[in-house]
């Protein structure tokens, strides 16, 4: 199975291959901070040829040069995928000033990636007595 990669980033290094959402790239131009990526799963199409990158990112709810951007108060992690429905779809068009990286919706490999890692967690609970 092999990574869909139309809004992947490829760079190829002498460590390894670095793929890169390119939505990260369009939050880095409109001047928003990516302070760290965590979390990269791969998660299968439904039809199974190919697979998408599925990340938590770190950056901040406003732009880096923002008169009001509190360093402490304004962090958030959000989901991004690089399929075209979080692309075209779920993405938030930070460009225009009334939208932000948080913004943005979740498309169905994003839910069902954190859905099974909510899971999870929830297995490792104990029941109260």
């Amino acid at each position: 199975m092999k990574l869909y990669p139309k809004h992947l980033k490829t760079e190829v290094t002498p460590e390894g291959v670095i793929f890169e959402n390119e939505f990260l790239g369009f939050l880095r131009s409109n001047g928003y901070s990516v302070n760290g990526t965590h979390s990269t799963n791969v998660v299968p199409s439904s039809n199974g040829d190919h697979a998408y990158l599925v990340q938590k990112i770190d950056t901040m709810k406003l732009p880096s040069n923002h008169p009001d951007l509190d360093i402490v108060a304004d962090k958030v992690t959000i989901p991004i995928c690089s399929c075209d429905d979080f692309r075209y779809r779920c993405s938030p068009d930070v460009s225009q000033q009334a939208k932000h990286p948080h913004d943005g919706g979740k498309c169905k490999h994003v839910i069902a990636c954190y859905r099974e890692e909510r899971a999870k967690n929830d297995d490792k609970q104990q029941s109260l007595i």
